[in-house]
């Protein structure tokens, strides 16, 4: 936070997406103004067209937020020598809701969508790219990537989460996920698999013995029929034990 007393100048340089909240309190006056700079050599490329780059407030007490104004630029907040009290200025306020720009905008500092019910769209038409790649990796979780407009995706490490494992409990199971654990109960030469995963017949689902040492009778995994939400597992013959099984689910 930044403060400014009677006859003081405060300015800052700040990127297109951010504002400032000014906590004016009564017999306080003055003037904010904004002047868009070019983000490569911070030389002055004019004022802003579009009424709201510039105003003066007091001597009331009043809080307002002043941007964010669509381009990177120099905010300057001037306190008349008359006022009286200290004005409290709040760097760093996000508070656009909606940003049309043309032409390329350029942001410096951190860009953070905190508040709920926000969405990040990133569409452009025509050539246009996206392009993601920080210096340190990250993370991007509760995603759906390519769902609608599958695209190629290479990788130098790829795990499948772990849905569930119910080898416990020999015998059919629901697992709704991309891999999961379960078991042949002995007796059986089969168990069925119920997976929202498998959305249509295309569906496939991979499955190998996942134990130390080979059952007597069922040692290998002779196929799999997939249908509509499940898949039925079937081994070379009925098992003398309980026989675990690792399966992968492909939608």
């Amino acid at each position: 936070m930044a403060t400014v007393t009677a006859g003081q100048t405060w300015t800052d340089v700040r990127g297109a997406l951010e504002g400032f909240r000014v906590d004016c309190p009564q017999n306080c006056s003055g003037t904010i103004s904004f002047v868009p700079l070019d983000p490569f050599t911070g030389e002055a490329t004019g004022s802003l067209s579009e009424q709201g780059n510039s105003r003066r407030f007091g001597p009331h007490a009043e809080k307002f937020t002043f941007g964010p104004m669509g381009r990177y630029g120099r905010f300057t907040l001037v306190s008349d020598s008359r006022s009286t009290g200290i004005i409290d200025i709040t760097g760093a306020t996000t508070t656009l809701g909606s940003l049309t720009n043309v032409g390329a905008t350029t942001i410096t500092g951190a860009l953070t969508f905190t508040s709920a019910n926000v969405s990040a769209n990133f569409s452009p038409t025509g050539t246009g790219t996206v392009t993601i790649n920080p210096a340190t990796a990250g993370t991007i979780n509760n995603m759906q990537i390519g769902l609608t407009g599958p695209g190629f995706a290479k990788f130098n490490a790829f795990a499948l989460w772990l849905t569930s494992d119910t080898s416990g409990t020999p015998g059919p199971a629901t697992i709704n996920g991309p891999r999961g654990r379960m078991a042949i109960a002995a007796g059986s030469s089969s168990v069925v698999l119920t997976n929202s995963q498998f959305s249509s017949p295309l569906a496939s689902c991979f499955v190998f013995i996942s134990q130390g040492t080979a059952d007597a009778t069922l040692t290998r995994i002779e196929r799999v029929s997939v249908t509509t939400s499940s898949a039925t597992i079937y081994g070379n013959a009925v098992a003398t034990g309980n026989v675990v099984i690792d399966w992968i689910a492909v939608a």
